[in-house]
This record gives structure tokens, C-alpha cells and sequence, in this order.
């Protein structure tokens, strides 16, 4: 009796061992962080004071950098800061916060940035404010999950705020954009 009770815990044991999941040591955890550069190759706005339309606006090259941390597997928080211009002639800057939502969990992203915008040209006011920046892409990792990533994003750059002209003056504005970007980026 003794002998078969021994024989049983044996098995239960080893049984045990053979079907458990325990965490392979070579996976590495799931990324947290993420940080990225962005080039904006095109935005495209328009700016708004005094009930009328009086800018049509447009970039050809701008930069950017974003850090992101995931605080659940579907919401991560961070910021980022970009310059965008038109040789000189036309530049947008923006410094934000962002709260990004990933519906499945997978690549596709929904993001809010808050935070101040600056909106100017050669022969334009300067449009400083809140800038509300709600925008889509997708964060594709390069390889397996964590590491390089690339990141196409499209947003809509608004402005709110005072628009001041050279003569002193100034009254509220809106400036809107539509601004694609392109981030190459490491998760960690």
C-alpha cells in the first residue's frame, strides 16, 4: 500500500511538471515604451479670425519626436513635440500631451493630443493657443512584438487662440490642418 501511495504522488508530480505553463525565461515581457521620430512630408490648413477665412496654409517638411508608455494593453499616455514648414515662408509648432486608444488591442491606434500650438508666416499674424490634435495611424512593429516600429499617422492639427497682427491688434483665431506624419521608433 505504502509503496503504491509513493508510486502515486510520483506521478502526480511528474504528471504536474509535464502539463504546466510556466514563463518561458527567453520571452521577453511586452513593451512599455516607445519612443519615436516623426517626418511630416505634408500639411495642408486653413486659418479663421474675425468670422473670416484669412489664410490657406501649407508645409513641405517637418519633425517631431514622441514618447509613448502603455498603461493597459488597450491605452498608453505620453508626448511629443514637431516643427513643420514651408521654407520659411509658413511654420506650424506644436508641444503636446497624448492619449492614444488601440480598439483590438493590435496595430490600428485612435489618438487625442492636448496641448499649445503656434501657427505663422512671412506675411501672416502669428496664431498662438490651446491646440486640440485628435488624429489615426498605425504602430507596426519591424520583426517580433517590442523593438523597431514604424508608425504612419494622420492628425488634425486645430488652433485656438489669439491671432496677432504686426500692428499690435489681435482677436480670436482657429487655425485647422491635416497633417500626415511617418515615425520610425524602438519599443522597450
Amino acid at each position: 500500500m505504502k509503496k503504491t501511495l509513493v508510486i502515486m504522488v510520483l506521478l502526480i508530480m511528474t504528471a504536474g511538471g509535464i502539463f504546466a505553463q510556466g514563463v518561458n525565461s527567453h520571452e521577453a515581457p511586452a513593451a512599455k515604451n516607445g519612443i519615436s521620430g516623426q517626418i511630416s512630408p505634408l500639411s495642408l490648413g486653413n486659418q479663421m479670425a474675425e468670422g473670416r477665412m484669412t489664410a490657406q496654409t501649407l508645409t513641405l517638411l517637418g519633425i517631431g519626436i514622441q514618447y509613448e508608455r502603455r498603461l493597459t494593453p488597450k491605452f498608453s499616455a505620453g508626448g511629443a513635440a514637431y516643427f513643420s514648414s514651408a521654407f520659411h515662408v509658413y511654420s506650424e509648432a506644436g508641444v503636446k500631451g497624448i492619449g492614444r486608444f488601440y480598439p483590438k488591442q493590435d496595430v490600428f491606434f485612435v489618438e487625442m493630443g492636448l496641448g499649445f500650438g503656434l501657427q505663422t508666416g512671412v506675411w501672416l499674424p502669428v496664431l498662438t493657443g490651446l491646440l486640440l490634435e485628435p488624429g489615426i495611424g498605425w504602430k507596426i512593429d519591424a520583426g517580433a512584438p517590442g523593438g523597431f516600429f514604424i508608425e504612419p499617422f494622420v492628425s488634425l492639427p486645430v488652433v485656438l487662440g489669439a491671432y496677432r497682427y504686426r500692428d499690435g491688434s489681435a482677436h480670436f483665431a482657429a487655425g485647422v490642418s491635416v497633417k500626415s506624419s511617418f515615425g520610425i521608433g524602438y519599443a522597450f
